[in-house]
């Protein structure tokens, strides 16, 4: 037992001598290693190979979504799929236009986590929070009303000076996302651009729907227009004499009105009309130029040929009017249009 210890203190009391021991044992005793495939290199702890990523302070964005790369300037990271990864992932959804929100160190360190990323990879520098805003475009009210009455004076009938617009319900300006912005106007189903009604409005932003609002419009169309001078009978043959002008405020009448006197001559009134009482097509009507039970002559033509054959109207009738009328030969009943005085010819 002396001995052997003895031996030990002398190996570590001689280094020399048990570096020399051991070169000699390996020799004489060498020790198997077995073959291993060779282990691929973690390069991202590799010496510049980490990534430094340091936060911005402000970002000004025009995206929909905030991506890593979009909040952080990256340095010491290796061209590799891996990294081109990092810079896209989705961080938060950008703030709506013209508003701002801030996103701290921690929430981005957590996104990057739930991707498969190790933070052990990543060393953070910069601001401890990044405040995010998006760019914006701003509508206002005078814009929106002043290419809402350019629309309307486009599309309708009346001559702008004669009409007054009022527009409502576009009072508030509008943020937009930063772009080429479109303003789209939709009238109401069967508008005829006077009276009220409550349009459609969508703005777009290079090509994307990007708001909608519903601007209300009043026009007002001032027009001289026929009026009756005297009082007139139903069935009464309407004459020059009978009428007058007056302007007039159209979106306080129903029907169409007439502006030239000479379009109303000759017609008759389909029901009493007052003095004063603005001529519309719903009190006047052509002079019937067949009646009910009148004999008719019906006119068949072709290229080359006219045919005259005897009917009766079973219907009234002006010019241009489609009737049911009856052949007195064979009793059968067809449509025939209303050429002359009590004349009629198959369509």
């Amino acid at each position: 037992m002396s001995q052997t210890s003895l031996n030990i203190r002398s190996v570590f009391l001689v280094p020399g001598l048990a570096v020399s021991l051991g070169l000699v044992w390996g020799f004489l005793f060498p020790i198997p290693i077995e073959s291993e495939e060779p282990i691929e290199p973690d390069l991202t702890r590799q010496a510049g190979n980490v990534a430094h990523l340091s936060l911005k302070q402000e970002v000004v964005t025009r995206k929909d979504r905030l991506c890593l790369g979009d909040l952080v300037e990256i340095q010491g990271v290796i061209d590799s799929d891996k990294w081109k990864i990092l810079k896209q992932v989705e961080i938060a959804i950008a703030p709506p236009p013209g508003l701002a929100k801030e996103i701290p160190v921690s929430y981005l360190i957590s996104r990057i986590r739930r991707v498969g990323f190790s933070s052990e990879d990543l060393i953070f520098g910069g601001a401890s929070k990044v405040r995010v805003s998006t760019e914006s475009t701003e509508l206002s009210p005078a814009e929106i009303e002043f290419q809402l009455r350019e629309y309307i004076e486009e599309q309708m009938t009346w001559t702008p000076e004669n009409a007054m617009i009022h527009i409502s319900g576009a009072s508030k300006k509008l943020l937009l996302p930063a772009g080429e912005v479109t303003l789209n106007f939709t009238p109401p189903s069967r508008y005829e651009f006077v009276g009220r009604g409550t349009f459609a409005a969508e703005a777009f932003v290079d090509g994307k729907l990007a708001a909608s609002f519903h601007p209300r419009v009043n026009i007002e169309i001032f027009e001289e227009v026929v009026v009756a001078r005297n009082p007139i009978r139903k069935g009464e043959v309407i004459s020059d004499r009978d009428m007058d002008y007056r302007r007039t405020n159209l979106a306080s009448v129903r029907g169409a009105t007439y502006t030239d006197a000479s379009d109303v001559v000759g017609l008759i009134a389909s029901r009493g009309i007052r003095p004063g009482q603005i001529l519309t097509d719903g009190l006047v009507e052509p002079i019937p130029l067949v009646r009910r039970r009148d004999p008719v002559k019906i006119v068949v033509e072709g290229p080359s040929f006219e045919v005259t054959l005897s009917g009766i109207a079973l219907e009234e009738g002006a010019l241009g009017d489609l009737i049911r009328v009856r052949n007195t030969r064979t009793r059968k009943t067809f449509l025939a249009e209303v050429s002359a005085d009590r004349r009629v010819k198959l369509p």
